[in-house]
């Protein structure tokens, strides 16, 4: 386990995001620079897979995301809130999810979950966010 903090250029400015997936139903995209993935509905989603660079929605979160549930996935339940925000829980029938403040001030401590290609996939220990970060040692 380790901890990741918020990258500054991405969490003050923008993000920027590539398309890394279509699955369940959903188009989920990462930014290059950090890691954080986005997922929205493929029927809802605002960037129909084209790269796009894209704000912090700060309102989300201050206040939490409503969130629905998007399918089971590495022994956990995945959810999904409209700015894209998605996160990996244990437990089932969320409708609601805020990220403790751990996680602002401290950054997330975050463990391995899972390789999808040329990224590996982890997820924060506290409020269950994932990350995906480009397998280095693959691309030596």
């Amino acid at each position: 386990m380790t901890r990741v903090g918020h990258t500054l250029a991405c969490f003050l400015r923008v993000h920027t995001y590539d398309l890394l997936a279509e699955r369940d139903g959903h188009r989920e995209y990462v930014c290059v620079r950090c890691g954080h993935p986005l997922l929205f509905r493929a029927d809802a989603d605002p960037y129909s897979g084209e790269a796009f660079t894209k704000k912090v929605r700060y309102l989300c979160s201050l206040f939490g995301h409503d969130v629905h549930h998007v399918a089971h996935r590495a022994g956990r339940e995945e959810y999904a809130c409209g700015c894209g925000h998605s996160f990996l829980k244990a437990a089932e029938r969320l409708s609601h999810i805020r990220h403790p403040l751990v996680c602002f001030f401290q950054g997330h401590r975050i463990e391995w979950i899972a390789s999808r290609g040329m990224l590996d996939e982890y997820v924060c220990r506290d409020c269950g966010h994932p990350f995906c970060f480009t397998d280095r040692a693959e691309s030596i």
